[in-house]
Protein backbone atom coordinates (compact mmCIF):
# COMPACT_ATOMS: atom_id res chain seq x y z
CA UNK A 1 0.00 0.00 0.00
CA UNK A 2 2.17 2.38 -1.44
CA UNK A 3 0.22 5.12 -1.14
CA UNK A 4 -1.23 4.84 2.48
CA UNK A 5 1.17 6.00 5.65
CA UNK A 6 1.46 5.31 9.47
CA UNK A 7 -0.32 7.52 11.38
CA UNK A 8 0.23 7.82 15.23
CA UNK A 9 -3.53 8.33 16.09
CA UNK A 10 -2.29 11.18 18.90
CA UNK A 11 -1.07 13.46 15.81
CA UNK A 12 -4.43 13.37 14.50
CA UNK A 13 -6.54 13.98 17.56
CA UNK A 14 -7.75 14.54 21.12
CA UNK A 15 -9.51 13.09 23.30
CA UNK A 16 -11.71 14.94 25.55
CA UNK A 17 -12.64 13.97 29.32
CA UNK A 18 -16.28 13.84 29.88
CA UNK A 19 -18.17 15.11 33.09
CA UNK A 20 -18.60 13.74 36.34
CA UNK A 21 -22.59 14.05 36.48
CA UNK A 22 -24.13 13.76 39.90
CA UNK A 23 -25.58 10.31 40.83
CA UNK A 24 -28.52 11.66 42.27
CA UNK A 25 -29.96 13.52 39.20
CA UNK A 26 -29.28 10.54 36.91
CA UNK A 27 -32.97 9.08 36.29
CA UNK A 28 -34.99 6.98 34.18
CA UNK A 29 -38.01 9.15 33.63
CA UNK A 30 -37.78 11.39 30.44
CA UNK A 31 -36.29 14.93 30.72
CA UNK A 32 -34.81 16.93 28.10
CA UNK A 33 -31.57 15.82 28.69
CA UNK A 34 -30.10 12.97 27.49
CA UNK A 35 -27.08 11.09 29.80
CA UNK A 36 -24.81 9.50 26.91
CA UNK A 37 -23.22 6.43 28.71
CA UNK A 38 -21.03 3.60 27.04
CA UNK A 39 -24.67 1.68 27.18
CA UNK A 40 -25.32 3.82 23.95
CA UNK A 41 -22.63 1.81 22.07
CA UNK A 42 -23.65 -0.72 19.27
CA UNK A 43 -21.17 -3.59 19.61
CA UNK A 44 -19.07 -2.72 16.67
CA UNK A 45 -19.16 0.76 16.78
CA UNK A 46 -22.51 3.69 16.08
CA UNK A 47 -24.75 5.04 18.29
CA UNK A 48 -27.86 3.45 20.11
CA UNK A 49 -30.55 5.16 21.42
CA UNK A 50 -32.00 2.61 23.92
CA UNK A 51 -32.11 2.18 27.18
CA UNK A 52 -31.65 5.89 27.41
CA UNK A 53 -30.82 7.71 30.93
CA UNK A 54 -31.21 10.91 31.56
CA UNK A 55 -30.12 14.13 33.77
CA UNK A 56 -32.59 16.37 35.69
CA UNK A 57 -29.96 18.56 37.07
CA UNK A 58 -27.74 21.71 35.84
CA UNK A 59 -25.81 21.02 32.91
CA UNK A 60 -22.89 22.67 31.94
CA UNK A 61 -22.63 24.14 28.52
CA UNK A 62 -19.37 22.85 27.81
CA UNK A 63 -20.68 19.49 28.34
CA UNK A 64 -23.11 19.48 25.62
CA UNK A 65 -22.63 17.57 22.95
CA UNK A 66 -23.25 18.61 19.11
CA UNK A 67 -25.16 16.62 16.63
CA UNK A 68 -22.30 14.64 14.49
CA UNK A 69 -19.47 14.64 17.35
CA UNK A 70 -17.25 11.65 17.01
CA UNK A 71 -17.29 10.34 20.67
CA UNK A 72 -15.34 7.09 21.71
CA UNK A 73 -16.58 4.82 24.63
CA UNK A 74 -14.04 4.35 27.57
CA UNK A 75 -15.44 2.03 29.62
CA UNK A 76 -17.50 -1.50 29.28
CA UNK A 77 -18.83 -4.24 31.93
CA UNK A 78 -18.42 -6.99 30.05
CA UNK A 79 -15.71 -9.16 30.36
CA UNK A 80 -14.64 -9.32 26.85
CA UNK A 81 -14.93 -5.31 26.34
CA UNK A 82 -17.41 -5.64 23.80
CA UNK A 83 -17.87 -1.90 23.24
CA UNK A 84 -14.76 -0.21 24.48
CA UNK A 85 -12.95 1.70 22.45
CA UNK A 86 -15.41 2.18 19.40
CA UNK A 87 -16.59 5.51 18.19
CA UNK A 88 -20.08 6.68 17.03
CA UNK A 89 -21.58 9.80 15.84
CA UNK A 90 -23.71 11.46 17.94
CA UNK A 91 -27.32 11.82 16.17
CA UNK A 92 -29.58 13.90 16.15
CA UNK A 93 -32.60 14.59 18.70
CA UNK A 94 -35.30 16.67 18.20
CA UNK A 95 -35.84 18.57 21.67
CA UNK A 96 -33.25 16.91 23.59
CA UNK A 97 -29.78 17.69 24.94
CA UNK A 98 -27.28 15.09 24.79
CA UNK A 99 -24.68 15.11 27.13
CA UNK A 100 -20.74 14.32 27.48
CA UNK A 101 -20.67 12.17 29.98
CA UNK A 102 -17.49 11.31 31.95
CA UNK A 103 -17.38 7.45 30.49
CA UNK A 104 -17.38 8.90 26.78
CA UNK A 105 -14.31 10.71 25.30
CA UNK A 106 -15.31 13.25 22.53
CA UNK A 107 -13.00 13.30 19.73
CA UNK A 108 -11.17 16.61 19.13
CA UNK A 109 -9.57 16.05 15.04
CA UNK A 110 -6.48 18.29 15.11
CA UNK A 111 -5.00 17.41 11.59
CA UNK A 112 -6.60 18.31 8.32
CA UNK A 113 -5.09 15.37 6.90
CA UNK A 114 -8.07 13.21 8.57
CA UNK A 115 -11.94 13.64 8.47
CA UNK A 116 -13.81 12.93 11.05
CA UNK A 117 -15.81 11.11 8.98
CA UNK A 118 -12.91 8.88 8.41
CA UNK A 119 -11.98 8.83 12.03
CA UNK A 120 -15.52 7.32 12.77
CA UNK A 121 -14.37 4.42 10.89
CA UNK A 122 -11.00 4.09 11.40
CA UNK A 123 -11.80 3.46 15.15
CA UNK A 124 -14.57 0.89 14.03
CA UNK A 125 -11.84 -1.13 12.58
CA UNK A 126 -10.51 -4.39 13.28
CA UNK A 127 -6.76 -3.33 14.08
CA UNK A 128 -7.93 -0.21 15.92
CA UNK A 129 -10.21 -2.80 18.02
CA UNK A 130 -6.56 -4.93 18.50
CA UNK A 131 -4.64 -2.62 20.19
CA UNK A 132 -7.43 -0.88 22.18
CA UNK A 133 -8.05 -4.51 23.87
CA UNK A 134 -4.61 -5.22 24.15
CA UNK A 135 -3.28 -2.33 25.96
CA UNK A 136 -6.94 -2.00 28.19
CA UNK A 137 -6.77 -2.43 32.15
CA UNK A 138 -9.17 -4.53 34.33
CA UNK A 139 -10.79 -7.99 34.20
CA UNK A 140 -14.76 -7.24 35.10
CA UNK A 141 -14.54 -3.30 34.21
CA UNK A 142 -12.54 -2.95 31.14
CA UNK A 143 -11.16 0.35 30.48
CA UNK A 144 -8.81 2.35 28.26
CA UNK A 145 -8.00 6.29 27.96
CA UNK A 146 -7.63 9.14 26.23
CA UNK A 147 -3.62 8.57 25.96
CA UNK A 148 -3.40 5.10 25.35
CA UNK A 149 -5.61 5.31 22.08
CA UNK A 150 -3.74 8.39 20.95
CA UNK A 151 -0.87 6.02 21.40
CA UNK A 152 -2.31 3.45 18.06
CA UNK A 153 -0.83 3.67 15.50
CA UNK A 154 -2.63 2.61 12.16
CA UNK A 155 -1.84 3.20 8.26
CA UNK A 156 -4.77 5.33 6.71
CA UNK A 157 -4.79 6.76 2.70
CA UNK A 158 -2.72 9.46 1.82
CA UNK A 159 -5.16 11.17 -0.60
CA UNK A 160 -8.15 13.10 1.91
CA UNK A 161 -10.53 11.49 -1.52
CA UNK A 162 -9.65 8.14 -0.90
CA UNK A 163 -10.81 8.53 2.84
CA UNK A 164 -14.15 10.47 1.86
CA UNK A 165 -15.04 7.49 -0.41
CA UNK A 166 -14.67 5.27 2.16
CA UNK A 167 -16.56 7.02 4.73
CA UNK A 168 -19.06 7.65 2.39
CA UNK A 169 -19.93 3.98 1.50
CA UNK A 170 -19.77 2.73 4.88
CA UNK A 171 -21.86 5.70 6.14
CA UNK A 172 -24.47 5.28 3.40
CA UNK A 173 -25.07 1.76 4.31
CA UNK A 174 -25.12 3.03 8.42
CA UNK A 175 -27.51 5.57 7.44
CA UNK A 176 -30.04 3.26 5.33
CA UNK A 177 -29.83 1.07 8.61
CA UNK A 178 -30.56 3.43 10.90
CA UNK A 179 -33.53 4.87 9.02
CA UNK A 180 -35.30 1.51 8.61
CA UNK A 181 -34.85 1.49 12.84
CA UNK A 182 -36.64 4.56 12.66
CA UNK A 183 -39.50 3.39 10.98
CA UNK A 184 -39.18 0.44 12.96
CA UNK A 185 -40.08 2.41 16.26
CA UNK A 186 -42.27 4.38 14.11
CA UNK A 187 -44.17 1.83 13.02
CA UNK A 188 -44.84 -0.02 16.78
CA UNK A 189 -45.93 3.02 18.16
CA UNK A 190 -48.31 3.61 15.66
CA UNK A 191 -49.33 -0.12 16.18
CA UNK A 192 -49.24 0.44 19.92
CA UNK A 193 -51.25 3.62 19.99
CA UNK A 194 -54.04 1.81 17.76
CA UNK A 195 -54.00 -0.87 20.10
CA UNK A 196 -54.47 1.89 23.49
CA UNK A 197 -57.35 3.36 20.81
CA UNK A 198 -58.97 0.62 20.64
CA UNK A 199 -58.64 -2.02 23.74
CA UNK A 200 -57.66 0.66 26.32
CA UNK A 201 -60.13 3.70 25.43
CA UNK A 202 -62.52 1.52 23.52
CA UNK A 203 -62.62 3.74 20.55
CA UNK A 204 -62.36 0.77 17.67
CA UNK A 205 -64.69 1.77 15.10
CA UNK A 206 -68.47 1.24 16.12
CA UNK A 207 -69.56 0.53 12.50
CA UNK A 208 -67.50 -2.99 13.12
CA UNK A 209 -70.33 -4.05 15.73
CA UNK A 210 -72.57 -6.85 14.93
CA UNK A 211 -75.81 -4.93 15.12
CA UNK A 212 -73.98 -2.40 12.24
CA UNK A 213 -72.50 -5.39 10.34
CA UNK A 214 -75.85 -7.16 10.10
CA UNK A 215 -77.80 -4.07 9.55
CA UNK A 216 -75.58 -2.12 6.94
CA UNK A 217 -72.98 -4.83 6.02
CA UNK A 218 -69.48 -3.62 5.26
CA UNK A 219 -69.10 -0.18 6.47
CA UNK A 220 -67.86 2.66 4.51
CA UNK A 221 -63.89 3.22 5.19
CA UNK A 222 -65.01 6.73 6.20
CA UNK A 223 -66.88 5.18 9.31
CA UNK A 224 -64.31 3.67 10.85
CA UNK A 225 -62.76 6.56 12.62
CA UNK A 226 -65.47 7.29 14.74
CA UNK A 227 -65.38 4.97 18.08
CA UNK A 228 -67.44 2.92 19.82
CA UNK A 229 -67.34 4.74 23.45
CA UNK A 230 -68.53 7.70 21.53
CA UNK A 231 -70.62 6.54 18.92
CA UNK A 232 -71.83 3.06 19.52
CA UNK A 233 -75.24 3.33 21.15
CA UNK A 234 -76.08 4.89 17.88
CA UNK A 235 -78.58 2.44 16.18
CA UNK A 236 -77.16 0.69 12.66
CA UNK A 237 -79.47 1.40 9.62
CA UNK A 238 -82.33 -0.93 9.20
CA UNK A 239 -84.85 -1.45 6.41
CA UNK A 240 -87.38 0.45 7.08
CA UNK A 241 -86.17 2.58 9.59
CA UNK A 242 -85.99 6.45 10.38
CA UNK A 243 -84.44 8.33 12.65
CA UNK A 244 -84.40 12.06 13.92
CA UNK A 245 -81.56 13.86 15.17
CA UNK A 246 -80.43 16.27 17.46
CA UNK A 247 -76.56 17.31 17.45
CA UNK A 248 -75.26 19.99 19.61
CA UNK A 249 -72.91 22.51 17.53
CA UNK A 250 -69.73 24.28 18.49
CA UNK A 251 -71.49 27.55 19.20
CA UNK A 252 -74.18 25.84 21.56
CA UNK A 253 -77.01 25.48 19.04
CA UNK A 254 -79.00 22.92 18.08
CA UNK A 255 -79.22 21.12 14.68
CA UNK A 256 -82.17 19.30 14.12
CA UNK A 257 -82.55 16.86 11.11
CA UNK A 258 -83.44 12.87 9.85
CA UNK A 259 -82.06 10.15 8.18
CA UNK A 260 -81.66 6.67 8.03
CA UNK A 261 -78.25 6.19 8.53
CA UNK A 262 -77.15 7.87 11.95
CA UNK A 263 -73.21 7.81 11.71
CA UNK A 264 -72.91 8.13 8.24
CA UNK A 265 -74.85 11.24 8.64
CA UNK A 266 -72.75 12.64 11.75
CA UNK A 267 -70.19 11.91 9.44
CA UNK A 268 -71.39 14.14 6.30
CA UNK A 269 -72.00 17.23 9.04
CA UNK A 270 -68.50 17.26 10.82
CA UNK A 271 -66.81 17.04 7.38
CA UNK A 272 -69.12 20.31 6.15
CA UNK A 273 -71.21 18.41 3.74
CA UNK A 274 -74.48 17.47 5.87
CA UNK A 275 -76.56 21.62 6.01
CA UNK A 276 -75.18 24.84 5.39
CA UNK A 277 -75.93 25.56 9.26
CA UNK A 278 -73.12 22.76 9.87
CA UNK A 279 -70.71 24.01 7.97
CA UNK A 280 -70.18 26.98 9.67
CA UNK A 281 -71.00 25.57 12.98
CA UNK A 282 -69.70 22.26 12.97
CA UNK A 283 -71.52 19.44 15.28
CA UNK A 284 -69.35 18.78 18.69
CA UNK A 285 -71.66 15.80 20.09
CA UNK A 286 -75.23 14.25 19.66
CA UNK A 287 -77.59 15.50 22.08
CA UNK A 288 -80.32 12.77 21.03
CA UNK A 289 -81.56 10.40 18.67
CA UNK A 290 -85.22 8.84 18.28
CA UNK A 291 -86.33 5.93 15.80
CA UNK A 292 -89.49 5.93 13.75
CA UNK A 293 -91.23 3.32 11.12
CA UNK A 294 -91.48 5.98 8.12
CA UNK A 295 -89.90 8.86 7.12
CA UNK A 296 -93.11 10.49 7.62
CA UNK A 297 -93.27 10.33 10.95
CA UNK A 298 -90.09 11.31 11.48
CA UNK A 299 -90.30 14.12 9.33
CA UNK A 300 -93.37 15.46 11.36
CA UNK A 301 -91.37 14.50 14.64
CA UNK A 302 -88.06 16.31 12.99
CA UNK A 303 -90.87 19.74 12.69
CA UNK A 304 -92.08 19.70 16.13
CA UNK A 305 -88.47 19.63 17.73
CA UNK A 306 -87.41 22.26 15.79
CA UNK A 307 -90.43 24.43 17.15
CA UNK A 308 -89.80 26.25 20.18
CA UNK A 309 -92.13 23.94 22.42
CA UNK A 310 -89.87 21.11 21.02
CA UNK A 311 -86.47 22.80 21.63
CA UNK A 312 -88.00 23.64 25.24
CA UNK A 313 -89.14 19.81 25.43
CA UNK A 314 -85.40 18.86 24.07
CA UNK A 315 -83.72 21.32 27.06
CA UNK A 316 -85.73 19.79 30.09
CA UNK A 317 -84.99 15.98 29.00
CA UNK A 318 -81.55 16.52 28.33
CA UNK A 319 -81.15 18.29 31.78
CA UNK A 320 -82.97 15.53 33.41
CA UNK A 321 -80.46 13.21 31.43
CA UNK A 322 -83.67 11.34 30.04
CA UNK A 323 -82.12 12.23 26.09
CA UNK A 324 -80.98 8.92 24.39
CA UNK A 325 -77.42 10.24 23.11
CA UNK A 326 -74.28 8.09 21.37
CA UNK A 327 -72.18 6.32 23.31
CA UNK A 328 -71.69 2.43 23.41
CA UNK A 329 -72.61 0.31 26.25
CA UNK A 330 -70.18 -0.69 28.80
CA UNK A 331 -70.32 -3.71 31.44
CA UNK A 332 -68.06 -3.95 34.79
CA UNK A 333 -65.40 -6.23 34.47
CA UNK A 334 -62.18 -7.41 36.99
CA UNK A 335 -60.17 -4.80 33.90
CA UNK A 336 -62.38 -2.09 34.72
CA UNK A 337 -65.73 -0.67 32.27
CA UNK A 338 -65.65 -2.90 28.95
CA UNK A 339 -68.14 -3.16 26.01
CA UNK A 340 -71.15 -5.06 26.59
CA UNK A 341 -70.44 -8.80 24.88
CA UNK A 342 -66.72 -8.88 25.99
CA UNK A 343 -65.46 -10.28 28.58
CA UNK A 344 -62.34 -11.33 30.67
CA UNK A 345 -60.58 -14.62 31.13
CA UNK A 346 -57.15 -16.48 31.46
CA UNK A 347 -54.71 -16.12 29.14
CA UNK A 348 -54.60 -20.24 29.51
CA UNK A 349 -57.91 -19.70 26.93
CA UNK A 350 -56.52 -18.49 24.53
CA UNK A 351 -52.78 -20.08 24.29
CA UNK A 352 -51.80 -23.15 21.71
CA UNK A 353 -48.70 -23.60 22.20
CA UNK A 354 -46.25 -22.21 25.53
CA UNK A 355 -42.80 -23.93 26.21
CA UNK A 356 -39.20 -23.13 26.66
CA UNK A 357 -36.53 -24.80 24.52
CA UNK A 358 -33.05 -26.21 25.99
CA UNK A 359 -29.53 -26.64 25.63
CA UNK A 360 -26.99 -29.25 25.53
CA UNK A 361 -25.28 -30.26 28.82
CA UNK A 362 -21.96 -28.17 29.08
CA UNK A 363 -23.77 -25.18 27.87
CA UNK A 364 -22.76 -23.73 24.16
CA UNK A 365 -19.93 -21.81 24.53
CA UNK A 366 -18.04 -24.62 22.56
CA UNK A 367 -20.25 -24.32 19.67
CA UNK A 368 -19.56 -21.75 16.68
CA UNK A 369 -21.67 -23.56 14.25
CA UNK A 370 -24.89 -24.81 13.85
CA UNK A 371 -28.14 -23.85 14.88
CA UNK A 372 -29.31 -20.45 16.50
CA UNK A 373 -29.79 -21.10 19.91
CA UNK A 374 -31.75 -17.16 21.21
CA UNK A 375 -31.64 -17.18 24.85
CA UNK A 376 -32.71 -13.97 27.39
CA UNK A 377 -30.47 -11.50 26.52
CA UNK A 378 -31.61 -11.49 22.86
CA UNK A 379 -35.93 -10.22 24.01
CA UNK A 380 -36.25 -7.20 23.70
CA UNK A 381 -39.00 -5.60 21.54
CA UNK A 382 -40.18 -6.88 18.22
CA UNK A 383 -37.98 -6.08 15.25
CA UNK A 384 -34.73 -6.22 17.20
CA UNK A 385 -32.06 -8.45 17.78
CA UNK A 386 -28.24 -8.61 18.89
CA UNK A 387 -25.97 -10.94 16.01
CA UNK A 388 -23.53 -10.47 18.09
CA UNK A 389 -24.61 -12.33 21.04
CA UNK A 390 -25.72 -15.57 18.68
CA UNK A 391 -25.21 -19.09 20.68
CA UNK A 392 -25.59 -22.35 18.62
CA UNK A 393 -26.55 -25.92 19.07
CA UNK A 394 -24.97 -28.53 16.96
CA UNK A 395 -27.31 -29.11 14.39
CA UNK A 396 -27.82 -33.21 15.50
CA UNK A 397 -29.01 -31.60 19.14
CA UNK A 398 -31.62 -29.73 17.46
CA UNK A 399 -32.98 -32.73 14.71
CA UNK A 400 -33.65 -34.15 18.43
CA UNK A 401 -35.36 -31.40 19.94
CA UNK A 402 -38.90 -31.78 21.03
CA UNK A 403 -39.68 -28.26 22.05
CA UNK A 404 -38.26 -24.61 21.77
CA UNK A 405 -37.81 -24.46 18.65
CA UNK A 406 -39.08 -20.96 17.04
CA UNK A 407 -42.47 -20.67 14.82
CA UNK A 408 -43.15 -18.11 12.56
CA UNK A 409 -44.57 -14.97 14.66
CA UNK A 410 -43.90 -16.29 18.05
CA UNK A 411 -44.29 -14.22 20.57
CA UNK A 412 -41.49 -14.81 22.90
CA UNK A 413 -41.10 -13.81 26.69
CA UNK A 414 -37.54 -13.53 28.95
CA UNK A 415 -38.49 -15.64 31.51
CA UNK A 416 -35.77 -16.00 34.49
CA UNK A 417 -32.59 -13.77 35.48
CA UNK A 418 -31.68 -10.64 37.49
CA UNK A 419 -30.91 -9.23 40.52
CA UNK A 420 -32.77 -10.89 44.04
CA UNK A 421 -36.02 -8.84 44.04
CA UNK A 422 -35.80 -7.36 40.38
CA UNK A 423 -37.75 -8.87 37.28
CA UNK A 424 -36.85 -6.92 34.06
CA UNK A 425 -39.67 -8.57 31.92
CA UNK A 426 -39.39 -8.28 28.20
CA UNK A 427 -41.59 -8.64 25.19
CA UNK A 428 -40.61 -9.84 21.29
CA UNK A 429 -41.81 -11.53 18.24
CA UNK A 430 -39.79 -13.07 15.74
CA UNK A 431 -40.81 -13.92 11.92
CA UNK A 432 -40.85 -13.36 8.20
CA UNK A 433 -37.25 -14.73 8.35
CA UNK A 434 -36.21 -12.28 11.21
CA UNK A 435 -33.50 -12.96 12.62
CA UNK A 436 -33.24 -16.42 11.31
CA UNK A 437 -35.17 -18.99 9.13
CA UNK A 438 -35.05 -21.14 11.41
CA UNK A 439 -33.62 -21.54 15.18
CA UNK A 440 -34.52 -22.54 18.61
CA UNK A 441 -34.76 -21.37 22.18
CA UNK A 442 -32.95 -22.22 25.49
CA UNK A 443 -34.70 -22.42 28.72
CA UNK A 444 -34.57 -19.04 29.34
CA UNK A 445 -37.14 -17.89 27.13
CA UNK A 446 -40.84 -18.50 26.64
CA UNK A 447 -42.85 -18.99 23.31
CA UNK A 448 -46.59 -18.61 22.38
CA UNK A 449 -49.01 -19.31 19.77
CA UNK A 450 -52.65 -18.18 19.90
CA UNK A 451 -55.45 -20.88 19.05
CA UNK A 452 -56.31 -18.16 16.52
CA UNK A 453 -53.61 -16.79 14.42
CA UNK A 454 -55.24 -13.24 13.82
CA UNK A 455 -54.99 -12.96 18.03
CA UNK A 456 -50.73 -13.44 17.43
CA UNK A 457 -50.18 -10.17 17.02
CA UNK A 458 -52.76 -8.66 19.68
CA UNK A 459 -51.31 -11.07 21.66
CA UNK A 460 -47.80 -9.16 21.52
CA UNK A 461 -49.75 -5.83 22.37
CA UNK A 462 -51.33 -7.28 25.17
CA UNK A 463 -48.43 -8.59 26.53
CA UNK A 464 -46.38 -5.56 25.81
CA UNK A 465 -49.08 -3.15 27.32
CA UNK A 466 -47.56 -1.46 30.76
CA UNK A 467 -50.56 -3.23 32.91
CA UNK A 468 -49.43 -6.65 32.10
CA UNK A 469 -45.97 -5.86 31.93
CA UNK A 470 -46.03 -4.71 35.63
CA UNK A 471 -47.69 -7.58 36.66
CA UNK A 472 -44.93 -9.70 35.05
CA UNK A 473 -42.43 -7.62 36.65
CA UNK A 474 -44.52 -8.29 40.15
CA UNK A 475 -44.66 -11.98 39.97
CA UNK A 476 -41.41 -12.35 38.37
CA UNK A 477 -39.73 -10.18 41.34
CA UNK A 478 -41.10 -12.44 44.04
CA UNK A 479 -39.39 -15.46 43.26
CA UNK A 480 -35.80 -16.24 44.83
CA UNK A 481 -33.99 -16.08 41.59
CA UNK A 482 -35.83 -13.88 39.92
CA UNK A 483 -38.21 -15.01 37.02
CA UNK A 484 -41.47 -16.64 35.83
CA UNK A 485 -43.01 -19.79 34.98
CA UNK A 486 -45.27 -21.31 32.68
CA UNK A 487 -48.43 -20.61 35.41
CA UNK A 488 -48.02 -17.65 35.59
CA UNK A 489 -48.37 -16.26 32.31
CA UNK A 490 -51.56 -19.15 31.56
CA UNK A 491 -53.09 -16.74 34.87
CA UNK A 492 -52.67 -13.39 33.26
CA UNK A 493 -55.88 -11.86 32.67
CA UNK A 494 -57.07 -11.57 29.35
CA UNK A 495 -59.43 -9.41 27.03
CA UNK A 496 -61.60 -11.35 24.78
CA UNK A 497 -63.36 -9.75 22.14
CA UNK A 498 -66.29 -9.17 19.14
CA UNK A 499 -64.41 -11.47 16.60
CA UNK A 500 -65.18 -9.28 13.95
CA UNK A 501 -63.23 -6.34 15.92
CA UNK A 502 -60.59 -8.76 16.33
CA UNK A 503 -60.20 -9.52 12.66
CA UNK A 504 -60.31 -5.58 11.59
CA UNK A 505 -57.92 -5.20 14.05
CA UNK A 506 -55.46 -7.44 13.21
CA UNK A 507 -56.20 -6.46 8.85
CA UNK A 508 -54.70 -3.11 10.43
CA UNK A 509 -51.94 -4.19 12.19
CA UNK A 510 -50.23 -6.75 9.44
CA UNK A 511 -48.92 -4.68 6.53
CA UNK A 512 -47.39 -2.91 10.03
CA UNK A 513 -45.70 -5.62 11.68
CA UNK A 514 -44.72 -7.57 8.10
CA UNK A 515 -43.17 -3.95 7.15
CA UNK A 516 -41.52 -3.71 10.28
CA UNK A 517 -40.17 -7.35 10.36
CA UNK A 518 -38.83 -6.59 6.33
CA UNK A 519 -36.80 -4.10 7.64
CA UNK A 520 -35.21 -5.70 10.29
CA UNK A 521 -34.09 -8.58 7.84
CA UNK A 522 -32.85 -5.62 5.27
CA UNK A 523 -30.93 -3.93 8.27
CA UNK A 524 -29.61 -7.50 9.10
CA UNK A 525 -28.77 -7.66 5.70
CA UNK A 526 -26.62 -4.35 5.68
CA UNK A 527 -24.99 -4.76 8.46
CA UNK A 528 -23.64 -7.70 7.33
CA UNK A 529 -22.71 -6.13 4.14
CA UNK A 530 -21.38 -2.84 6.07
CA UNK A 531 -18.93 -5.48 8.56
CA UNK A 532 -17.88 -7.11 5.60
CA UNK A 533 -15.96 -4.71 3.76
CA UNK A 534 -15.31 -2.60 6.89
CA UNK A 535 -12.16 -4.88 7.51
CA UNK A 536 -11.22 -4.51 2.99
CA UNK A 537 -11.81 -1.23 3.17
CA UNK A 538 -9.31 -0.20 6.64
CA UNK A 539 -7.14 -2.27 4.97
CA UNK A 540 -6.51 -1.55 1.50
CA UNK A 541 -7.44 -4.69 0.17
CA UNK A 542 -10.43 -2.93 -1.62
CA UNK A 543 -9.58 0.18 -3.18
CA UNK A 544 -11.77 3.01 -3.75
CA UNK A 545 -11.39 5.94 -6.02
Amino acid sequence: MSDWRPVILGSLLEIKHGYAFPGKEITTKETNDVLVTPGNFEIGGGFKASKLKYFEGEVPEEYVLAEGDLIVTMTDLSRDGDTLGYSALVPKFDGKRLLHNQRIGLVLVKSDEVSSAFLHWLMRSREYRFYVLGSATGSTVRHTSPERIKQIELEIPSDPKEQEAIAEILSSLDEKIELNRKQNRTLEAIAQALFKRWFVEFEFPACLSAQWLKGAGKPNDSLMQYGYKSFGGLPAPQSGLFFVYVLECENGAMSIGQTRNLLKRWHEHVSGEGARYTKGNKPVRFLHWEQYESRELAVEREQWLKTGFGRKWLQREHAAGQTRQAGGAMQPSELGEIPVGWRVGKLEELIDELETGSRPKGGVGQFFEGVPSIGAESITRIGEYDYSKTKFVPKEYFEKMRRGIIKDRDVLIYKDGGQPGRFDARISMFGGGFPYETACLNEHVFRLQAKKPTYQNYLYLWLSSYPVIEELRFRGAKAAIPGINSGDIKELDFLFMDEEVLEKFDEVIEPLFSKLLQNSREMAVLGKLRDTLLPKLMSGELRVA
